[in-house]
Order: C-alpha cells, then structure tokens, then sequence
C-alpha cells in the first residue's frame, strides 16, 4: 500500500515540488545565462571601444607617418631644385660680375692707352705746331667717345656758334646724349695735361 500510495501522490509530487523546482533552475539558468550574456556583451562591446580607440590611434600614427613621409619626399624634391636655382643664380651673377668687372677693366685699360696716346699725340702736336691747344671736341672724338662722329661734333659746334654761344661745347654734347659726364672730365684732364 505505500507503494500504491507513492504512486498516487507522484502526480502532487511532480506538480507541487519538481515542476517548481525545475521552473526555479530553469530561472536560475536563465538568469544566469542572461547574466553572462549581459557580461558578454559589455565585454564585446568594451572590446569593441578598445579596438576602437586603438584604430584610432593607429591611424593618427599613419597620418603623422604619410605627413612626415610627404614633408620628406617634398623635401627630396625642392631641395635639389634649390640647389639647382642657386647654383644658377650664382652663376648669372658671377658672370654679370665678371663681365662687368671684364668691360670696366677693359675700358680702364683702353682709357688709359687712349689718355696715354692723347698726351703722346698732343705732345707731338705740340712740337709740330708750337703748342697749340688741343680742343675739348677732338679730344672727345679721337680719344675717349668712338661713338662721337666728326659729324656730330660738327652739328654740336654750329648749334653754340648760332644759338647757344654762352654754352660750352661739352654741355651741347651731353644735353644731345652723344657723351656722357665722364667722358668730359676725362677730356678736360687730358686738355688740362697737354697745356
């Protein structure tokens, strides 16, 4: 009779004790699996931030990277064409200096030989036609203006006998552009020298 009793009672036992029991590890399990699944992705998704701000950083490294990499291939690029421009620019300016030094120094040379040979040719002028004064224009003509012509020379001379007899001649010729300052003082020193 216990036997049938228990059997009886198993239908109670299932209901009132295992089906609870079962539902509260069901809950238990449930929460737990709820749990874990709530750590989890709190877990994934601090993973994901991490992953995330280490790509960020990792990409501001690449930046960083690409702009220093840029900053030294321009870098490889505009320094030997600055190179080449300054060595160009030297080059025009030595030359611009040489030349210039080279036509000052040739025109040194060539005033002075010219000076030289207006006092050799005014001291033979002298003896042959017993020291009579070399004349600013010839002076001007012959030895310091190739340019000047015996023509011009000829215009400037009857604009101060006409028009202008209180000008000297050398005014008419630099007021005309045909000489320059210098070339008149050049002239009166050797005029000065041949006295």
């Amino acid at each position: 009779m216990d036997f049938v009793h228990a059997w009886n009672h198993i239908p109670d036992l299932v209901t009132q004790h295992l089906i609870p029991f079962l539902e509260d590890a069901a809950g238990a399990v449930g929460d737990a699996v709820g749990d874990a699944a709530d750590e989890a992705a709190d877990e994934i998704a601090d993973t994901a931030k991490e992953i995330a701000r280490q790509h960020a950083e990792a990409s501001e490294v690449l930046v960083a990277k690409k702009t220093e990499n840029a900053a030294v291939i321009g870098a490889y690029i505009l320094i030997p064409i600055a190179l080449i421009v300054g060595a160009f620019a030297a080059k025009v300016i030595y030359g611009v200096f040489t030349k210039t030094a080279d036509k000052v120094g040739d025109g040194i040379k060539s005033a002075s030989s010219k000076i030289q040979s207006a006092i050799a040719d005014n001291e033979v002028v002298h003896e042959k036609k017993q020291k009579q004064r070399l004349l600013l224009g010839e002076i001007l003509m012959r030895y310091i203006v190739n340019s000047l012509s015996a023509a011009e020379l000829e215009n400037a001379l009857k604009k101060q006998r006409e028009n202008e007899r209180n000008k000297r001649i050398g005014e008419i010729l630099l007021e005309n552009g045909l000489v320059s300052k210098s070339d008149i003082a050049q002239a009166i020193k050797i005029q000065e020298k041949a006295r």
